[in-house]
């Protein structure tokens, strides 16, 4: 996808081209088809475009409307141009020729912020009134794009990628340490205040969120909630399925308009076999072919259990022999380790990311992808508090909890045959277990040693968690135990992170796009009632029920997780003096020994080096690697 930037001055001043030119230089890997700039008085927009959609060589980006004294920006990807341009009064030939981003300025010109309400995809933009100098910025309600910005009186600095203030002299590089402290501590946001981001000096526009700024007022607003999402209900159980298909279908569909090659990251389980079977499907009709990745592991590397797949090609596989159209390759990711992984991405991106220990397999696949000549990647990320929603961790307790016992009988029973129980070892696991851990879980939160505990395990210095307020935070937010699982926070969060995707696409000449983020789909998922999802003991049953005779049976009704990065121990050890190097460099920092505790660093990484085949040693890589990530940032900080 394009990105956007730009720099907005409430005040003449003496703003000169080159900062706007400094912004586009650093965007330059998301406009391999041109950057574009127009600089007017004080303020100026920008535009780094990728052709990726058949109308996008007729883009003109910024955007100028004299008669309105607009001045737009936008870059985007619409679900619904039909829709739109009936409503816009477009002519045919017109229709042909319009960009998305083109009628998302359009539709605000013609509706204004109630505009926002008609968009549905990926899309941001930009509106400069040079008239009134108020500036409006508009951010996608499921957060596929980003949109960071810095406010410094009496300039505003906007970009799709934090990369672009970063280069800018005005934008200090200081480091928000509450935040840097939650991400090291996997504590997720609870505030209502969504837009902090790793600097102190750089926000995040909120996903479905709006920004309105003058010289004299400047605020910023929600307009549309994932909690509202329309009950939906139909006469029978069997039209559930019926519908959901067919919005997934069309999600999958929409996102198959481009002007460049399409392939799909696959793994062996619901959420991106259904997108790649559905994808498949479409392309038949009109004779193309999918390019389908899948990550594997080392080879020898094979300790699977009963719950966990370690290599999930054969399953991905069997979607593959299930359509004819399909180009399945294997990615070993032998040429990327782990640690450089990290380096990668820490150096386009600019901050640490929570799944660091993943990133290797999904940088490799991006290459392989581009290697192909792909332009355009599809995946199954959000889906699984929505298309693929389980009822959450610990569904058979709460269902019990809840009064539900019929349900929850009936899940005991499925759980028992799935995993090779006695009804005996069923009860314990499922119900004896989590009451304990949930009386458990409360006295220890009470005591502060849950919290004690967590900052140990992830390496943080004792110093570091109260100075940033985490152990405050921990204390506040927590209330011991197991909770039922809060299935919007975690599509809030997921919405906060999406802009990563598109991150990693931009490095790669890639175009990211999820149909599983589909805001009508999601609606719909959240809308119906909760019991479709594990109806008979099962779960995943909406999503397994509607891919009946579309995916393989051994995809469909597969149990099993599957865990890509199984091998990440095995691969760090094999680049053991790389990382022995990276911490002996971070250990020299002190703002680095500050933040972490170096003692807990080193044992972590001396148990894995030791014996890097024993399964539990894959977390403690995960938050080794997440450790080193966020040292990195802050050494680079400095």
């Amino acid at each position: 996808m394009s990105a956007i930037f730009g720099v907005i001055c409430f005040e003449e001043r003496n703003t000169t081209t080159s900062t706007l030119e400094t912004m586009g230089s650093a965007l330059a890997p998301w406009g391999p088809d041109g950057v574009s700039l127009h600089f007017e008085g004080a303020s100026g927009l920008g535009h780094a475009h990728r052709i990726d959609m058949p109308e996008s060589r007729h883009e003109t980006m910024p955007f100028t409307d004299e008669k309105s004294g607009l001045r737009f920006t936008a870059a985007a990807r619409l679900d619904n141009r039909r829709e739109l341009c009936d409503g816009l009064g477009l002519s045919y030939s017109q229709v042909e020729r319009v960009t998305d981003s083109r009628l998302v300025c359009l539709a605000y010109l013609t509706w204004g912020d109630r505009s926002l309400e008609r968009l549905r995809g990926d899309w941001a933009f930009a509106a400069w009134d040079v008239r009134s100098k108020r500036l409006f910025m508009a951010r996608d309600t499921l957060g596929v794009t980003g949109l960071y910005y810095s406010h410094i009186p009496p300039c505003l600095f906007f970009s799709t990628s934090p990369s672009a203030l970063l280069a800018l002299p005005e934008i200090a590089r200081k480091p928000d340490e509450p935040h840097l402290a939650r991400l090291l501590a996997v504590l997720p946001e609870k505030s209502p205040d969504r837009s902090r981001t790793f600097w102190a000096g750089i926000r995040l526009l909120p996903p479905a969120s709006y920004l309105s700024a003058t010289r004299d007022s400047f605020r910023t607003g929600i307009f549309y909630h994932l909690e509202n999402a329309p009950v939906c209900r139909y006469p029978s159980p069997s039209d559930y399925p019926e519908r959901f298909l067919e919005l997934f279908q069309r999600a999958v569909r929409v996102r198959l308009r481009s002007s460049r090659a399409i392939g799909t990251q696959l793994s062996g389980g619901l959420d991106s076999g259904s997108v790649t079977a559905l994808a498949a499907g479409e392309l038949a009709g009109s004779g193309q072919t999918l390019s389908a990745f899948t990550s594997v592991p080392l080879a020898g590397y094979r300790p699977e259990t009963k719950r966990i797949l370690s290599n999930e090609w054969d399953l991905a596989h069997d979607v593959d022999r299930c359509h004819g159209n399909i180009t399945h390759m294997p990615v070993t990711a032998e040429t990327l380790p782990p640690l450089d992984a990290v380096r990668l991405l820490l150096s386009f991106l600019g901050h640490p990311v929570h799944g660091a220990g993943n990133l290797f397999w999904m940088m490799s696949i991006l290459e392989a992808a581009r290697a192909k000549n792909i332009g355009v990647m599809l995946t199954g990320q959000a889906g699984n508090a929505g298309v693929s929603w389980t009822g959450g961790q610990n569904r058979i307790f709460f269902l019990w909890c809840e009064g539900r016992w019929d349900e929850g009988w009936k899940a005991l029973k499925q759980s028992r045959r799935q995993r090779h129980m006695t009804l005996w070892q069923a009860v314990f696991t499922q119900l004896m277990l989590p009451a304990v851990r949930r009386a458990a879980g409360t006295a220890l939160a009470l005591s502060g040693a849950e919290f004690r505990k967590s900052i140990h395990v992830n390496a943080i210095h004792a110093g570091f968690a109260r100075q940033s307020g985490l152990w405050e935070a921990m204390a506040r937010e927590s209330r011991g135990g197991i909770m039922k699982t809060d299935r919007i926070g975690i599509l809030q969060r997921m919405a906060t992170q999406g802009s990563t995707y598109q991150h990693l696409g931009a490095m790669y000449g890639l175009d990211i796009r999820d149909p599983t983020a589909d805001q009508d789909l999601v609606e719909f998922c959240l809308g119906i009632p909760e019991s479709l999802y594990t109806q008979g003991g099962s779960s995943r049953t909406l999503i397994r029920d509607a891919m009946k005779g579309i995916l393989p049976e051994s995809v469909r009704l597969n149990e099993r997780r599957g865990r890509q990065a199984a091998d990440l121990a095995v691969r760090l050890a094999a680049h053991a003096h790389d990382m022995n190097r990276e911490l002996d460099d971070l250990e020299k920092h002190t703002g680095v020994t500050e933040v972490l505790d170096f003692c807990q660093v080193r044992r972590m990484w001396n148990a894995i080096r030791s014996n890097p085949r024993d399964p539990l040693h894959r977390l403690s890589s995960a938050r080794l690697l997440r450790a080193v990530m966020a040292g990195r940032f802050i050494s680079e900080s400095q």
